[in-house]
């Protein structure tokens, strides 16, 4: 049944149509499909690149948020270490300053200085300034600056 349709199709064809016209229309019809195959694929890659480029965008986003974190994790650590360290500078000034004031009696008892304690002396009080010591320690440095010199023995 199927073949004598097909049969009664092609004899009815050939009978509007000649050789050449059914060639041109097969050709025409093929090339129309090649065509819509084309523009199918390009929608289904169109698809595949924006999905790519959403997933590209979504993983941007995911390190960018790492970034940050990493970055405020960092900056804690960092007004930690500040904190510390302004703690330390503190502390040493006041070492400075402690140190300053005993050798301040130590030295006006004696009246004298000798070259060595005097060399320490600057040392430690340019220490103590860079560390932001602004106090009455400038005075007993004065004071001790013009004191006798003397010789260690």
């Amino acid at each position: 049944m199927c073949i004598s349709l097909f049969a009664s199709a092609v004899d009815s064809l050939f009978g509007q149509f000649g050789l050449t016209e059914i060639i041109l229309i097969i050709f025409a019809v093929l090339l129309a499909g090649k065509e819509i195959l084309t523009v199918v694929d390009w929608y289904k890659n169109r698809g595949k690149n924006r999905f790519k480029a959403e997933e590209a965008l979504e993983k941007q986003q995911e390190q960018m948020a790492e970034i940050i974190e990493l970055q405020k994790s960092q900056k804690a650590e960092m007004k930690s270490m500040n904190d510390k360290i302004e703690m330390l500078i503190t502390s040493d000034k006041n070492d400075i300053k402690a140190w300053i004031v005993d050798k301040y009696h130590e030295v006006m008892e004696k009246e004298a200085i000798d070259t060595y304690e005097l060399d320490l002396l600057e040392r430690r009080y340019q220490d103590y300034k860079q560390e932001g010591g602004n106090s009455y320690i400038e005075e007993l440095v004065l004071e001790m600056r013009k004191l006798h010199k003397t010789k260690k023995k």
